[in-house]
């Protein structure tokens, strides 16, 4: 079972440029999924069960991809489902995000009519008015919902509707292996501005972020850096200025790109108006983090570990992930805390004293000293009478059954905890 996210219009009039927009947003997909399918001139598919994990969940999934349909500026609704040829039937003017393994289900409870969009996304256009018909037919005879059709033989079905009534079943039932082709994006990365009601830089500097975050968007789906970016100055006099704009080092992020532009936007004059600007990447690199030669890996291997570290934490929350830190604590426990991005330094500024383990847990547990275990002084702590942790003294206990723990005498309580072991 795969879950499929599929992304279409919400049939309200667009213009020419969001039109032209859906593609170049079906390629900023890839950044979500390998998996990415455009079946209609306004519609993305996408197969997330391998990267929502990735994610941490389906929900962040759906607002990274509200966050690109907002980039690229396309409207449209969103359904989330078990299966792609049942996509299109639960497609609405609002999203429809059905859970896990309920799919089917609810496929059933459908009227007859959203029967003629199940299948193929890549052919039902071309077959639509047989399918149209079809299924107006069914309604005639008394099929009021999906599942009063499947509800029929292959025998009945196929004498009463013919070969497209048994395919529309094979497709109900999930008898039929749909393989998606995936979206392989072509040409050069190219966006432009129109600027006839642009009069100064600053409000150039307003729509060059917006592209700029298209840009980002797409090089990060096709997973590559911008080496070099050639720049077209359309003016009123029907000039144009054509710019080469070198990269010291390979970049994708829109800040970076954008700063990098004003710089040299501004030392530009122009003689009449400018009209239009278009940004192509004319260069670009593979995008490899941290990659700085072919024999050593060791910097793509820290730039992975970066990454999965910021996910934990954005799972599991900032203050229990990230990278030990020692600090100048009294009390063991305290004595080092969670840090992001680590902190390199030098170990002896914090000298720990001797025979400590370096598991130990978050608080003492209470502890029942076996009998026969030999107990071996190590150190004392001693508090301030105000202080609730009590005096302390640890020693290291070898039990009977060759466990060596980190254990201590509470004076104040009197009693036995465990603070630690040793491996």
């Amino acid at each position: 079972m795969s879950r499929i996210l599929f992304f279409q219009s919400n049939g309200e009039h667009h213009n020419e440029k969001e039109i032209h927009s859906w593609l170049p947003f079906g390629e900023a997909c890839f950044s979500l999924t390998p998996k990415v399918s455009v079946p209609g001139q306004q519609q993305v598919l996408l197969d997330v069960e391998s990267t929502q994990t990735y994610f941490g969940g389906e929900e962040n999934i759906l607002r990274a991809l509200a966050k690109l349909s907002a980039t690229f500026g396309v409207q449209g609704h969103a359904v989330l489902t078990d299966r792609p040829e049942w996509a299109r039937v639960f497609a609405t003017t609002r999203d429809v995000f059905i859970p896990v393994g309920q799919s089917h289900t609810q496929l059933l409870k459908l009227p007859i009519e959203r029967l003629q969009l199940c299948g193929n996304p890549f052919t039902i256009d071309e077959e639509l008015p047989e399918r149209e018909s079809l299924t107006a037919f069914m309604r005639r005879v008394g099929m009021d919902r999906i599942e009063h059709f499947t509800q029929l033989t292959p025998t009945a079905i196929g004498r009463r509707f013919g070969k497209l009534g048994m395919i529309l079943q094979q497709w109900v039932m999930g008898e039929r292996q749909l393989s998606l082709p995936i979206l392989e994006p072509t040409g050069k990365i190219e966006e432009t501005i129109e600027t006839e009601e642009i009069t100064c830089l600053d409000s150039l500097a307003f729509y060059l972020q917006e592209v700029l975050a298209r840009i980002e968007a797409r090089l990060t789906g096709r997973e590559l850096l911008a080496q070099q970016l050639n720049l077209s100055f359309f003016l009123e006099s029907t000039q144009k200025i054509q710019n080469k704009m070198g990269l010291s080092e390979p970049l994708r992020d829109a800040i970076s790109l954008f700063r990098l532009l004003m710089g040299h936007l501004e030392k530009m004059q122009w003689d009449s108006p400018l009209q239009r600007l278009e940004i192509c990447v004319s260069e670009s690199v593979p995008a490899t983090p941290g990659q700085l030669s072919l024999w050593d890996n060791s910097e793509n291997k820290k730039a992975d570990m970066g990454n999965f570290v910021r996910r934990l934490r954005y799972r599991y929350g900032e203050s229990n992930v990230g990278f030990a830190k020692l600090a100048e604590r009294h009390l063991p426990e305290f004595s080092w805390e969670n840090t992001w991005p680590p902190v390199e330094r030098d170990i002896r500024d914090f000298p720990s004293p001797p025979f400590r383990p370096l598991f130990i847990y978050a608080s003492p547990r209470s502890y029942r000293v076996p009998p026969n275990t030999r107990l071996i002084p190590t150190e004392n702590l001693d508090v301030e009478w105000w202080d609730t942790y009590g005096s302390r003294r640890y020693f290291t206990a070898l039990t009977p059954g060759r466990e060596a723990l980190w254990i201590f005498w509470d004076l104040r309580l009197g009693q036995w905890f465990i603070h630690g072991c040793f491996d």
